[in-house]
């Protein structure tokens, strides 16, 4: 059970595919928000993990993103509500991402699954930037903004702190999840977010001019379910992408394969496949050679081995 524990746990994680050397070393857990309780941190080396209790201020009820530098030093962490620095405290101008009254409903996270992430600014050890979701409005379903606050490890002794916040990325209708894949020139990222229902790809890439890019692009898989809460994951060489997906609303789950070209960002050679024809998935990942794709139901985890082509 202990592996099967530590397997769910990796769905639930937003990693940095393709030259990602030690940034996603540290991994927090919990959503425990009261003094005198703790919450967990994995560490991560190449073929192990250390688990460890501890005090924090910072908890996740959906929301979690941290990074560290390319040698393994924790710097951040944030639940969508605000920054935390390498001391686990509020770092410098970070007490207020996304204002508003969903995230003053949920002061103790925001509740959307792999809604954040954060990565390295391109040509520039000292700065990063989260790129991060919420709702617009009372009556939202589904995440409608992505921002961008920009963090600058040159403030406060070292420990970072704010330069620019609550930038407005995107407006629209968008499933859950967020993440990234290294471009094939090794300095710039491309970010991939996903619009809700019929699936179309939002694909940003991140220079060391900021966000300077943005592409459009179907999925040509037709799903109409809307309110979707699949994670995002690129294969770690970047080739492949996995999404899911119910079906016209029932509860099923549809996992769908893609091929990434990291100097285009298109996506091609799109595939779908019934996984579950009784429950929603929602977690997402590849196995460490990249030959296998897992996803799980709340009670069961598929795999499926690659084959060439995907069909």
């Amino acid at each position: 059970m202990k592996k099967l524990g530590l397997s769910l746990l990796l769905f639930f994680h937003i990693t940095i595919s393709i030259g990602q050397g030690f940034y996603n070393h540290h991994w927090l857990t919990g959503n425990n928000p009261f003094a005198g309780f703790p919450n967990g941190r994995f560490v991560f080396d190449s073929n192990s993990y250390l688990h460890t209790l501890e005090m924090r201020k910072m908890s996740f009820q959906g929301t979690e993103a941290t990074i560290c530098d390319a040698q393994g030093n924790f710097l951040m962490s944030s639940n969508g509500i605000w920054i935390a620095n390498a001391n686990n405290d509020t770092m410098l101008n970070a007490g207020d991402l996304a204002p508003g009254f969903y995230t003053d409903s949920w002061p103790f996270g925001i509740p959307l699954g792999c809604g954040a992430i954060f990565l390295p600014v391109p040509g520039d050890s000292l700065k990063y930037i989260l790129l991060h979701k919420s709702k617009i409005g009372q009556f939202a379903i589904d995440p409608t903004i992505i921002y961008s606050t920009t963090i600058d490890l040159s403030l406060d002794g070292g420990l970072g702190g704010v330069n620019t916040i609550n930038n407005t990325v995107l407006v629209d209708t968008l499933s859950w999840g967020i993440t990234a894949c290294k471009h094939a020139n090794g300095r710039d990222w491309w970010v991939v977010c996903i619009k809700d229902g019929n699936p179309q790809s939002f694909t940003f890439l991140l220079t060391p001019n900021g966000i300077d890019t943005m592409l459009i692009q179907n999925f040509n898989v037709t799903t109409n379910a809307y309110g979707n809460v699949s994670h995002l994951m690129f294969s770690s060489d970047g080739s492949k992408f996995l999404y899911c997906s119910p079906i016209n609303q029932s509860p099923s789950g549809t996992l769908i394969i893609s091929d990434f070209d990291r100097c285009t960002g298109q996506f091609s050679n799109f595939n779908s496949i019934l996984l579950s024809t009784t429950s929603y998935l929602f977690g997402l990942a590849f196995s460490p050679n990249n030959k296998y794709a897992y996803s799980c139901t709340s009670t069961k985890v598929f795999s499926n081995k690659h084959r060439q082509p995907y069909r």
